[in-house]
């Protein structure tokens, strides 16, 4: 199967009483749930291609860039602020290819009912990706049904079916390192500084009011495992195979919802 995932990672800033463009913010940012996915999907012999955009793209380039890939699935990540985008696009996919589209990201987790109104989206991803992308990719090949895939909802004859969420992924270290080489490294922003990103933990402690948290652990039947750490020593390993890519970044920023709360953990780190 060949996958490949398509991350809109730009920001239009729209007036709204005229709705014109007042400004572009460019992306460039790297996402580690996409890396993660493909470290999976490639250990489970997939292909797996990544179409970040970090500008606006005419209909014409998307077309093209679709063309050239041919994929099997087509995989949308979305925020709050790139889900028109998401909408916009996966139209174009419709018009170019007959593949499958599945959507996840913090949108989907959030707001389930309007990804899956989207005509053109077949499969809203809920929760953590990994596991759902690898039974759909499997049942794609085998050419088996799929509306019964856990931790997803999927449209057929003009219903949804809801399926239950899949347990959060309690173990990180028997993961893959996360497929740092999806991104073209040259495009990203941290590199201009000299600056990488790494996730070593999974979810929160907390249930701070503001945040998405809370939300997102809800959607977990086992929510009391939802922060999750790597060890001390698979997260150095983590550590040493970003520098190993790209040996002249000079710093590390360390991304994850929480880092330190766990004192003999981060003494051993």
């Amino acid at each position: 199967m060949k996958v490949l995932f398509i991350y809109p990672d730009f920001t239009l800033d729209i007036d709204p009483v005229t709705k014109g463009v007042q400004g572009l913010e460019e992306g460039g940012w790297y996402m580690e749930g996409l890396a993660s996915m493909s470290a999976v999907l490639k250990g489970k012999g997939h292909d797996v291609a990544l179409y970040h955009i970090i500008r606006p793209v005419g209909r014409d380039a998307f077309a093209r860039r679709l063309q050239q890939e041919q994929p099997d699935l087509v995989g949308f990540t979305a925020g709050t602020r790139s889900f028109p985008f998401v909408k916009e696009y996966a139209r174009w996919v419709k018009d170019t290819l007959d593949v499958p589209i599945i959507c996840g990201g913090y949108h989907p987790d959030s707001f389930p009912e309007e990804v899956a109104a989207v005509p053109e989206i077949d499969v809203v991803s809920l929760g953590e990706g990994e596991e759902t992308m690898v039974e759909l990719c499997e049942r794609l090949a085998a050419g088996r049904p799929y509306l019964d895939l856990a931790g997803a909802w999927v449209k057929a004859n003009g219903e949804v079916v809801r399926n239950p969420s899949r347990p959060l992924i309690t173990d990180l270290d028997g993961m893959p390192l996360p497929d740092f080489a999806l991104f073209d490294f040259d495009q990203l922003v941290g590199t201009a500084i000299g600056s990488g990103m790494a996730v070593l933990s999974r979810g929160c402690p907390y249930s701070c009011a503001y945040c998405i948290n809370p939300r997102t652990r809800a959607l977990y039947p086992n929510c009391k495992h939802y922060w999750r750490q790597r060890s001390p020593q698979r997260s150095v390993e983590y550590v040493e195979e970003l520098l190993s890519l790209r040996p002249e970044l000079q710093v590390i920023q360390f991304c994850s919802d929480m880092f330190g709360p766990n004192i003999p953990w981060l003494t051993e780190f």
